[in-house]
């Protein structure tokens, strides 16, 4: 329960009524006047002069605030761009060794497809030719001089390689 004492004008709250030790506060004997606290006045200047100083303050603070905040978020963006690029060069990646393996394969399906076995197979199969046989081949000599005979009666001698050369 809160006595009013008109001395000190002040409450006083006893801090435990059951016990047999007196009400008193912490750090103040009974019966002495509460002090004051002693209020110092400053001027208007002073007082704008704080406040000045306290605005610039603020403002300092929320300047480096404001760089660190977008540090933070240049670093995060950076990030990001990063994993999606890193993202992308492994599909790429995966792209490239799909695009090598059917390049290695197509490569060793020409070979075999030009091979002299394939060739000869679809000759004979397909086109229904057969290989030469030596009886079958019959060699020409000619003692003359090679001659050509051109459409309208013309005829060429064997020089037509020096004809070519002038």
């Amino acid at each position: 329960m809160a006595n009013y004492d008109a001395n000190i004008r002040n409450y006083r709250i006893p801090y435990n009524t059951t016990s047999t030790a007196p009400a008193v506060s912490p750090g103040r004997r009974t019966g002495q006047p509460l002090e004051r606290p002693r209020v110092i006045r400053k001027t208007r200047k002073q007082r704008e002069a704080e406040s000045k100083r306290a605005r610039a303050l603020a403002i300092r603070v929320l300047a480096i605030a404001t760089a660190f905040l977008v540090a933070i978020g240049i670093q995060i963006y950076s990030h990001l761009r990063v994993e999606n690029l890193s993202r992308s060069i492994a599909a790429c990646q995966t792209k490239l060794s799909a695009v090598q393996s059917e390049n290695t394969q197509l490569t060793m399906q020409i070979n075999s497809n030009v091979a002299l076995s394939k060739v000869d197979d679809y000759a004979k199969n397909t086109l229904g030719m057969v290989k030469v046989k030596d009886y079958q081949v019959n060699y020409i000599s000619t003692n003359d001089q090679d001659a050509v005979l051109i459409s309208g009666g013309k005829s060429h001698s064997g020089q037509w390689h020096k004809d070519m050369v002038k």
